[in-house]
């Protein structure tokens, strides 16, 4: 009679990925020596706060040691768990594991997640290991509990949006991961500075319908964190994967939160934020779906073909240049048309048919910069991105040139320059017929080039089209020709 005998740190229902990476990061020095360094370091801080001088006062004043306390957490949640993370798709991305990850049950995306999962468990563990320090903060007096987990909250949020985005910053080169760790260090001072100024914070917080604020808190940082950790797993998928389809799935969910705000009245103090959240999201994915040299394949619309609502999969989500145009038209149309409605009295002037010409108008300056670049996108790699961003200010300074001298025709002519021209007179200016004239021939003109550019993407197109419909034939028990 054999016995098994097996110890098992972590139990089965816990994902494999997540157990890989937990196992990785709790043995590496540099965790262990935070777990020690940092309470041995708060308890010599709170120990000073006791001791009295010969004033009578503490060698550590109150106030101090809430900063220190603050200080001390926010350097771990946003400076050393998302530089962690830099780290953690190189070595994947070097041994080309991604090939050897489809042997096996797990997906790139659950590979991702559970390095996501790993990172911001360790970060719980981290903050665990301070809270004894908080509590001792509480019963020392002067402190709100609500603030606090409030702070802490935010914290913690922060950590994760900031970690979701270090593990896809790690696929890209070295200057670029210089560069974010940079960022998190202007970050955490830019955090700190608030709660080194606890009266501020405190009226700050009392200003807030919480409620609302953590709603929209939380949706936009899930819908941040998900579209970081599906643009990691690109790092890991192999061509024959799509993944475009929920990437861009998420610039048409960000749209909700907007929706809500706008039904309660007493949340309309929070629209200005999230126009500024939009913005940022839309613009990064569209900028990275029109410049991300991507593999289109026959398999993509197969696939497509065997799912609901087939035909906007196969024009919409698809990978390639043509999919993203008509999608970043998608999201413009359905932005502009909520704009339109939610937000009417800011466009009361506007007449409604305008905001149609003004997302061709927005359509047109935003694919010309990438039809530039389309040529030259796997020479340039990670830096098209970069690259479109400088043209699209190139052309954007040149509409301002023009602006300031008046000429609103050449100003239409320029990508950017109708919708400068548009915006500028409401729509109804006695030069508007001319812009929605120009607005219509641009977008007909990128239209064409764009399509004169990728011709074989639409032979790909075509090609897995027709592979589709045989094969849904032969299951149906149709004789197909050979």
């Amino acid at each position: 009679m054999n016995t098994i005998f097996s110890s098992r740190d972590f139990p089965l229902w816990i994902p494999p990925a997540l157990v890989k990476e937990l196992r990785q990061c709790m043995r590496t020095p540099a965790f262990m020596n935070m777990l020690t360094i940092v309470p041995c370091s708060l308890a010599i801080i709170f120990l000073l706060s006791l001791i009295h001088t010969p004033d009578g006062d503490t060698i550590i004043g109150q106030s101090s040691l809430n900063n220190w306390f603050w200080g001390i957490l926010v350097l771990c949640m946003t400076i050393l768990v998302p530089n962690w993370a830099l780290g953690s798709m190189r070595v994947d991305i070097a041994d080309k594991s991604g090939d050897l990850i489809m042997l096996t049950r797990l997906t790139p995306r659950r590979t991702v997640w559970g390095k996501w999962v790993a990172y911001m468990a360790l970060a719980a563990l981290i903050i665990c290991s301070l809270l004894p320090f908080a509590i001792i903060r509480y019963f020392g007096g002067q402190i709100s509990l609500a603030n606090d987990l409030f702070l802490l909250f935010c914290t913690y949020l922060s950590c994760s949006i900031l970690t979701a985005g270090a593990i896809w910053i790690s696929g890209m080169p070295i200057v670029l991961r210089a560069l974010f760790s940079l960022g998190t260090g202007i970050f955490s001072i830019t955090l700190l500075s608030s709660f080194f100024v606890p009266m501020e914070t405190a009226r700050l917080i009392d200003a807030l319908d919480v409620p609302a604020t953590l709603t929209i808190m939380v949706t936009d940082s899930i819908i941040l964190i998900a579209g970081f950790l599906l643009l990691s797993a690109r790092w890991l998928s192999p061509p024959s994967i799509n993944t475009a389809t929920l990437l861009r799935c998420l610039p048409l969910l960000s749209i909700i939160p907007s929706c809500v705000l706008t039904m309660n009245s007493s949340w309309e103090n929070l629209i200005p934020f999230q126009i500024v959240f939009i913005s940022f999201f839309v613009t990064l994915i569209v900028i990275l779906e029109l410049t991300t040299p991507t593999t289109f394949l026959p398999i993509h619309i197969i696939n497509a073909s065997k799912k609901r609502f087939s035909l906007i999969r196969k024009i919409f989500f698809m990978p390639g240049l043509p999919s993203a145009a008509a999608f970043t038209l998608l999201v413009f149309f359905l932005y502009s048309a909520a704009a339109s409605f939610l937000l009417p009295e800011d466009f009361e002037k506007m007449p409604k048919i305008m905001f149609f010409f003004l997302t061709l108008a927005a359509w047109y300056s935003t694919i010309v910069p990438a039809l530039l670049l389309y040529p030259f996108q796997k020479k340039l790699g990670i830096a098209t991105p970069i690259i479109y961003v400088i043209l699209f200010y190139i052309f954007l300074g040149i509409c301002g040139i023009f602006t300031m001298m008046k000429a609103d025709f050449l100003t239409a002519l320029i990508p950017n320059g109708s919708v400068i021209v548009l915006l500028k007179d409401a729509g109804t200016g006695s030069e508007s017929i001319l812009i929605i004239w120009s607005s219509i021939l641009s977008s007909v003109f990128a239209a064409l080039w764009l399509i004169y550019l990728t011709q074989p993407w639409f032979r790909v197109w075509k090609k897995g089209s027709a592979i589709a419909a045989a094969l849904h034939k032969k299951s149906e028990g149709h004789p197909t020709e050979p």
